[in-house]
């Protein structure tokens, strides 16, 4: 376990403001212009028709092609029969044989074609009835279209009503930066030439035990003494706000084993029987919680307010990520926002920036929790404020905490596996920051420029003819840490349990 201020990586210059796309701004709204009252079903009826269109020419398609070929069947099987009747006839009255038979047999093969243009001609009426019905079709699908355009439905106001704007533009703020990330990937690579060279960089490591270097700045282990009791205290709550369903799959249970921590709940997502498992596992009197909101959103992780009396501490904790898509989204929108912690005296750092997904969540938390915090300090004098959480809680903790310096002098934050939020000369600043990062957890360790940097060691490692191996241990560009080393147990060694476990072993 390690136990360090908040070190991220520091800015790569292919990810600046400029290179990378800027995190989506929630969309500004003009009050004296009120949208139109609009139908939901009418939204949802002008988002489908352009389905309704791609439905309807398949379905008349793939019709056509029925009647096709069922009249296909049908007139080839009748031309086969005419003709083996005509050939019979032909044959008895060559041979004198038969009589009246072959004459009888031609005629009847005659009969047959001329019933087999009369197919035909059904298939040509049918053809022609289906195509008519195609057109008065999508004619009204047209009008429709019109209609509800003439109405004021846009596109997209359907997608709106399952979906916010915050989520479409996280979700297209995603595909740029995935499209940019796979731009530099040298012509002839494959996705298997990919896994390959990673497959053999992780065996190479595992064969060599490549680990994380002692040396390496900010990840000294530490002994049971260097354990602050912040750190003790608050990694129940961090991890207790999961909820009542999570905390019971991941065996997250109260120091007390007589206490019950997940009560029967009306559904997985009752908000209620969240709060009485956050306050069971954290030992948090109910009655001491000001505020919470566990629903989440995007740019909003769920997050309680309460009072830690036994500590003099108002306590801002918020949630990791569980909430999808929300909470992905804002993890995902990770390029680089411009900005300094407005506690810095006089800041030094040459390119201020931000994770800018946890960023825009810390601001929209600080709106919501802000006045809340500021009436339970005057009403509990001597008291100071605490910002915690794991994960993506941890990160928009360490933002928030960066942005409450001069507001509340005595902040103080303490970050569980948080992801790398700031630049390294802006975290060293924030000394009321500690982040908390036990084992070989990936997510403290990984995001878009240590991705790069990842790259670059897979396209060293392939080419398009093969895999060549890799060098058992890779010097990266940047100097946050020594090495690019995959590591058994990195997922795992980021859960809520792990680090509650971690934690309270070596408070024991």
């Amino acid at each position: 376990m390690t136990y360090t201020p908040l070190v991220p990586l520091p800015p790569d210059p292919s990810l600046s403001p400029a290179a990378t796309p800027s995190p989506p701004s929630p969309p500004a709204s003009n009050p004296s212009q009120p949208p139109p009252a609009l139908h939901p079903a009418g939204a949802v009826l002008h988002d489908s028709l352009p389905l309704a269109r791609t439905a309807t020419d398949a379905g008349f398609t793939v019709a056509s092609t029925a009647t096709r070929l069922g009249f296909a069947i049908a007139q080839t099987s009748m031309s086969l029969t005419s003709s083996s009747l005509k050939h019979a006839g032909a044959l008895l009255s060559s041979a004198g044989v038969g009589g009246a038979a072959g004459p009888a047999l031609v005629a009847s093969g005659l009969s047959i074609d001329l019933a087999n243009s009369a197919v035909g001609v059904a298939q040509d009426l049918t053809l022609a009835a289906q195509h008519a019905g195609q057109i008065a079709a999508q004619t009204g699908i047209s009008a429709l279209e019109f209609t509800t355009e003439v109405a004021g439905y846009q596109n997209g106001d359907g997608v709106r009503l399952f979906v916010s704007e915050d989520d479409i533009e996280a979700a297209r703020f995603v595909h740029a930066m995935v499209v940019n990330f796979l731009d530099e990937v040298p012509a002839g690579i494959t996705a298997k030439d990919m896994y390959a060279a990673l497959s053999v960089l992780a065996l190479l490591h595992a064969d060599t035990k490549t680990g994380l270097p002692s040396s390496t700045p900010g990840l000294a282990p530490i002994s049971t003494q260097d354990v602050s009791p912040d750190v003790q205290a608050y990694i129940r709550p961090a991890v207790g706000i999961y909820g009542n369903l999570p905390t019971a799959f991941l065996q997250i249970r109260p120091s007390d084993p007589s206490h019950p921590a997940h009560p029967p709940a009306p559904h997985p997502l009752d908000e209620d029987a969240a709060i009485t498992a956050f306050c069971r596992i954290a030992s948090v009197p109910p009655s001491d919680v000001l505020a919470h909101d566990l629903k989440g959103a995007t740019y909003q992780p769920g997050y309680i307010v309460y009072v830690d009396r036994p500590r003099r501490n108002v306590v801002v904790t918020l949630r990791g990520t569980i909430n999808f898509p929300a909470d992905v989204l804002t993890d995902l929108v990770c390029g680089v926002s411009h900005y300094t912690p407005p506690a810095l005296p006089a800041p030094t750092d040459p390119h201020p920036g931000a994770h800018g997904g946890m960023l825009e969540a810390a601001r929209r938390i600080r709106s919501k929790v802000e006045s809340t915090v500021a009436t339970a300090l005057a009403d509990n004098t001597g008291f100071n404020v605490m910002v915690t959480g794991h994960s993506l809680g941890a990160g928009v903790a360490t933002l928030l905490g960066s942005m409450w310096g001069p507001s509340f002098p005595a902040v103080k934050v303490v970050a569980f596996a948080p992801p790398c939020t700031l630049t390294r000369e802006s975290a060293a600043a924030c000394t009321w920051i500690t982040s908390v990062v036990c084992g070989t957890d990936v997510v403290s360790r990984f995001g878009l420029a240590t991705s790069v940097d990842l790259r670059e060691v897979l396209w060293l490692d392939t080419d398009p003819s093969g895999v060549s191996p890799p060098a058992a241990v890779y010097e990266a560009p940047n100097d946050t840490f020594d090495h690019i080393a995959l590591q058994p147990g990195m997922y795992r060694s980021h859960m809520p349990q792990f680090y509650l476990k971690q934690v309270e072993s070596l408070a024991s």
